[in-house]
């Protein structure tokens, strides 16, 4: 028994002794396992080190990428924005200068409708017009051959004076006076067909005859009174139709017998002609102007004017204004009239020149009569060209009625005069 419990012993102690062998393979497996885990653990960790550092350059590398991108799209945002403000822009100012040109075409074509429109009325008004005018010349024709038609001739004769040589030829002057003017409105009929040709004349002059009267004898240095008279009366008488109206004193009533005769006759179908001399007063205008663009009574006008022209009649006057202009010189005086403080003072000139010349003459003829051919006959001679020349001088009308001019010739010769005046009277 003894010996079985040995070999019993036995084989557990080989048992045991196999699995004490086995445990310390086991742990030597289990160390070395351990080994290889604490190495692989290392490597894990290495592993994860560079995997976490990769990872934070990623994610570095990613919010670098992600700002390059955010202000890639920034700036593409911008850059689009900018195109789109400039676009928009050249778009509005290319739809402006669309407008502008479809404006621009459309008052274009507006104003063409317009031209046309206005020149269509106008030739229709022109038609129009000529019609009237064909119908009026018409009528006036046959109104010509069942009446009497006439021409008037209205003269503010305060301002329109007959030239010298009338009113010094007296009773011939006035056949004169009133044959040229007869001779003057027969041409301005034979200037225009409308007229009929045997028209009558009809001559008004409207004047305050005392002051004319007076400016005629200041004017020409002697009374002329009856000179004056005798014109006014025989051109009066020398035609049936010829009038010379006293109108007294006062401007205005020459003005409102011109203003009335004319409102008479401009609308009297067979009135075909009015010639009104009145050019002088600005006045006057305001009678015209209501006419201007009436061609049936604008025609009938016409304006018969002098030197003394007032400012307003300027543009009023052929080719470029409304009325016909005439121009009479051979009839009225142009001259402007001085006044009579200046004619006074030539006529002290003229006479106190005259006289000094007059008393050199005699003494020089005194001189001359006992040594004929001596300097003294030279010298008057010399005394009788100098009354020409003065006379001459102070015939001659003043270029400033307003300040008339004081020379030293003159105040010499004035001088003169006195003196001769008084040697004169001593002898």
């Amino acid at each position: 028994m003894g010996w079985l419990s040995s070999k019993l012993d036995i084989r557990q102690t080989q048992r045991l002794q196999a699995a004490l062998d086995r445990i310390n393979e086991l742990e030597a497996e289990l160390d070395s396992t351990i080994s290889s885990n604490e190495a692989l653990q290392d490597h894990v960790e290495d592993l994860e080190a560079s995997i976490s550092q990769g990872l934070e350059d990623l994610n570095e590398a990613k919010r670098s990428h992600v700002t390059a991108y955010t202000a890639l799209e920034n700036s593409v945002a911008e850059q689009s924005a900018s195109h789109e403000a400039r676009s928009d822009q050249a778009l509005a100012l290319l739809e402006n200068e669309t407008a502008a040109r479809f404006q621009h075409q459309r008052e274009a074509l507006l104003a063409e409708e317009r031209a046309v429109r206005a020149e269509r009325a106008l030739t229709l008004r022109l038609r129009s017009e000529q019609a009237l005018v064909e119908n009026e010349t018409h009528q006036g024709t046959i109104l010509a051959k069942i009446s009497q038609p006439f021409v008037v001739v209205l003269v503010d004769g305060d301002a329109y004076f007959f030239q010298d040589t009338y009113v010094q030829a007296g009773k011939n002057g006035g056949v004169s006076v009133a044959q040229d003017i007869r001779s003057e409105v027969s041409k301005y009929i034979g200037n225009h067909p409308r007229i009929p040709s045997h028209s009558s004349i009809v001559v008004r002059i409207f004047m305050n005859k005392s002051t004319a009267c007076s400016r005629a004898t200041e004017r020409l240095g002697e009374n002329m009174t009856r000179p004056f008279d005798d014109c006014l009366t025989n051109a009066s008488q020398s035609m049936h139709l010829f009038d010379i109206i006293d109108c007294g004193v006062g401007k205005e009533r020459v003005d409102q017998k011109i203003h009335a005769n004319f409102n008479l006759h401009i609308n009297n179908s067979h009135c075909h002609a009015i010639l009104l001399a009145a050019c002088h007063d600005n006045g006057y205008m305001r009678l015209l102007e209501q006419y201007i663009g009436n061609m049936i009574l604008q025609q009938k006008i016409a304006l018969i004017t002098t030197t003394q022209v007032g400012s307003e009649f300027g543009d009023m006057l052929a080719p470029n204004g409304p009325f016909e202009g005439l121009n009479w010189p051979k009839i009225f005086n142009q001259r402007p009239v001085p006044s009579p403080m200046r004619l006074r003072g030539m006529r002290a000139i003229e006479y106190g020149s005259k006289q000094w010349a007059l008393s050199q003459q005699r003494r020089e003829n005194h001189t001359a009569a006992r040594v004929p051919g001596s300097r003294a006959s030279r010298r008057s001679n010399s005394a009788t060209s100098v009354i020409s020349n003065v006379s001459e001088t102070v015939s001659q009308p003043p270029t400033n009625i307003l300040t008339p001019p004081v020379t030293p010739e003159n105040r010499s010769r004035s001088a003169r005069g006195k003196k001769a005046s008084t040697s004169i009277s001593g002898e």
